[in-house]
């Protein structure tokens, strides 16, 4: 069985929003994805999005909302999974990270008598000590289901070859490395820029992460906007996963 998947950090409702929205929504439609996780979601603020009617949603609720005094159009909730109908959820769970600011959501999904895990998380922008505590957490509370095919979508907020990297790599095969031979050069920023425009990172930060299944056809979706104005500050990932 085939399952098409995309990974899109969509910058909940900050920098410019009322701008981007529709190309957030071009841009989710041009996956023609099976099962979309979706990272800095504002479950009100960004109702377009999680409204698709092709699309079961499925969230994740952070203990507290982020925000942010400075920025007051920025609040993320949590996380959100968008998946086709013609998927049978059977078990669903949440990871609250120790440092309570961020989570994992996994899904247990069956179709055409296919059962696998999904699983969507978005890791510590701050500190690469974190992000490693946070991938031991998530190894961990992922080690019970890794008897079946494990799809972890996700915002890392880590760079190839950083110790956290190394550590999830132990695990999981990168989508886009089995693709490509090496990771993407870029997934952040896109050159969307505004007064709350985040312009300190560089590289690559978003993955789609297997185990026990066969990624193909990885692709940075880059066209998701012109000039200054783009769908989010990351560009959404996408592959083909092969379970069987």
């Amino acid at each position: 069985m085939e399952v098409k998947v995309a990974s899109f950090n969509i910058l909940n409702t900050s920098c410019r929003y009322e701008e981007r929205k529709h190309m957030l929504l071009e841009a989710i439609n041009s996956f023609n994805a099976d099962l979309i996780g979706l990272q800095e979601v504002n479950f009100s603020g960004n109702s377009e999005v999680l409204s698709l009617e092709s699309y079961e949603l499925k969230i994740s609720f952070l203990p507290d909302p982020k925000l942010k005094d400075t920025e007051p159009s920025f609040r993320i909730d949590g996380n959100a999974v968008l998946l086709e109908k013609n998927f049978r959820v059977i078990e669903e769970d949440t990871l609250v990270y120790n440092s309570k600011l961020r989570i994992a959501h996994k899904l247990l999904l069956e179709k055409q008598g296919n059962q696998f895990w999904f699983v969507n998380t978005h890791l510590d922008n701050l500190n690469e000590s974190t992000r490693v505590e946070q991938v031991q957490q998530l190894v961990e509370w992922l080690r019970p289901c890794m008897e079946k095919c494990v799809i972890v979508t996700g915002d890392f907020n880590f760079i190839p070859g950083s110790p956290a990297y190394s550590l999830m790599s132990e695990y999981f095969n990168s989508a886009l490395k089995e693709s490509w031979g090496v990771e993407p050069a870029l997934t952040c920023p896109s050159g969307l820029f505004g007064t709350y425009a985040d312009l300190d990172k560089h590289g690559c930060f978003d993955y789609i992460w297997v185990k026990n299944c066969k990624a193909t056809n990885g692709e940075v979706l880059y066209n998701i906007g012109s000039g200054d104005l783009c769908a989010s500050d990351h560009f959404p990932i996408f592959t083909k996963v092969l379970i069987s």
